[in-house]
């Protein structure tokens, strides 16, 4: 077998046999795995139209182009500084996002009513992209095992106004034992050693070695297995990882398929160009069904290297939660339950919301805040679930309640009077940083501060003076 001259010295001896194997079976360079990809946007459907986002970010000189393979997805083709730095991304109306990254969302196919997984969830790409497909209408649990990365995640589901989302932090080798055939669909977006990304972490061939390859491995199989276990009968799992290894690839599915009641369907919904996943590389054979997932290479795709895998449960396991859950969860309520209906009446008449607003919310209360979320919550067990939806408002003195820049985005035109509109960028940067903005307005106490109708977040006026209340974590410039 040749080795690729373009594969470094430098790279370890596994490295080099494995990606000369992997080169001369797809007859492809090693050069493209270090070609360069353009910056690509998702619009969140739940905070902007697609043409708001265009005119907003075209009047600041950026040039889009959008992509027919993924709907609500664009190409930044130019952009005079950082799209980080506009006001769609610091309000949430986009998502800085691979289009790789946005294949496993498409192929999960996710539909209002579901209760979705994702096992794997920070930092949120992927679990935001999925409550936009089903306009927060699906009972979604975004899980990580890490504190810190759930940081992330929770700050990315505020901003995209995620409000149907759970987060947990529980291992996810785990949840299937907790809450077994409980999901209709799971998403596995599994850690592994990040070959399709070569060309953002190049170090990845200084220390790759089929030992690490099989810890890895291993690790999926976990997750997998806990997936599986999730699942109900009939239910959907979509396997994704940014790796082009076969071993924690095409191999970790032929062991489950060949374990576990799931067989692998045709993933007839991503139009990205791909390839057939492998059934046989390295002297191992595979399930033939793996024909059936695809292999993204960049310099065929235009995206990062990735795989994707979607099995469908056939069968029921007969399974008995081993790990007792979560069972103190708060109680759920609607906007007719006379325990809400004071605070909602508080904010209808201070903000003239339509009382209509709150007929797909469900409401508890945390403490001295009172917290909504998606509808598609009610009667479904939140088993490791520890923090849900958004906040809504906080307790004040004579019975006020102070609303919250979260859920002000959330309500957004629903919010009819109480606001301001600041008449500057330099102002916006003021509010959005957590200052003062000073002005000639005669409203008193709660406001909402606008620019050009979108809503910024909430803030507290005295003589004149707009106090900005938008959280810490939520703070931006632009």
């Amino acid at each position: 077998m040749t080795i690729d001259p373009n594969i470094p010295p430098s790279a370890t001896r596994d490295f080099r046999a494995f990606m000369g194997e992997l080169c001369a079976l797809e007859n492809i360079g090693f050069g493209q795995f270090f070609q360069e990809l353009p910056t690509t946007i998702r619009v969140n459907s739940l905070k902007a139209a697609a043409e708001e986002v265009l005119v907003e970010l075209r009047a600041k000189g950026f040039a889009l182009k959008p992509l027919e393979s993924v709907p609500g997805a664009f190409e930044v083709e130019s952009e005079p500084f950082s799209v980080a730095k506009t006001l769609p991304h610091i309000l949430g109306w986009i998502y800085i996002q691979s289009v790789s990254s946005m294949l496993p969302a498409l192929a999960l196919d996710p539909r209002p009513g579901d209760y979705v997984l994702d096992i794997a969830a920070a930092p949120g790409s992927k679990t935001t992209q999925i409550a936009a497909l089903v306009r927060n209408g699906a009972a979604i649990c975004a899980n990580d095992v890490s504190l810190d990365r759930l940081k992330s995640l929770a700050h990315n589901v505020d901003r995209s106004g995620a409000y149907c989302v759970g987060l947990s932090c529980e291992r996810g080798d785990r949840i299937g034992r907790v809450l077994p055939e409980t999901y209709t669909k799971v998403l596995v977006d599994a850690p592994c050693s990040a070959l399709g990304i070569m060309n953002k972490s190049p170090d990845v061939m200084k220390w790759w070695n089929l030992r690490e390859v099989a810890a890895f491995a291993a690790r999926q199989k976990q997750l997998l297995v806990s997936g599986v276990k999730a699942l109900v009968p009939g239910g959907v799992l979509v396997y994704s990882t940014c790796t082009l290894t076969p071993h924690e690839n095409e191999e970790v599915i032929s062991e489950i398929v060949s374990q576990y009641p799931v067989a692998v369907a045709e993933l007839e919904t991503i139009l990205v160009p791909s390839r057939r996943g492998l059934t046989a590389f390295g002297g191992r054979q595979f399930d033939p069904s793996l024909a059936r997932a695809m292999r993204f290479y960049p310099g065929e795709s235009g995206t990062e290297g990735f795989f994707i895998a979607k099995l469908r449960k056939l069968d029921s396991m007969d399974l008995h939660s081993e790990i007792p859950a979560v069972t103190d969860h708060p109680e759920l309520m609607d906007a007719s339950d006379r325990r809400v209906r004071p605070i909602l009446g508080f904010l209808d008449n201070e903000f003239e919301i339509p009382a209509d607003s709150w007929d797909h919310f469900r409401f508890f209360f945390n403490l001295e805040e009172v917290w909504m979320t998606s509808d598609a919550w009610d009667g479904r067990p939140r088993g490791t679930v520890t923090r849900l939806g958004v906040k809504l408002a906080r307790s004040q003195r004579g019975g006020r309640w102070k609303l919250s820049t979260n859920a002000a985005q959330v309500l957004g035109k629903q919010l009819g009077s109480r606001s301001v509109d600041l008449r500057s960028e330099e102002e916006v940067n003021t509010f959005l940083g957590g200052g003062m903005v000073r002005g000639d307005w005669t409203l008193e106490g709660a406001a909402v501060a606008r620019w050009h109708g979108t809503v910024l977040g909430v803030g507290v006026l005295r003589d004149g003076v707009l106090k900005s209340q938008v959280p810490r974590g939520r703070r931006g410039e632009i």
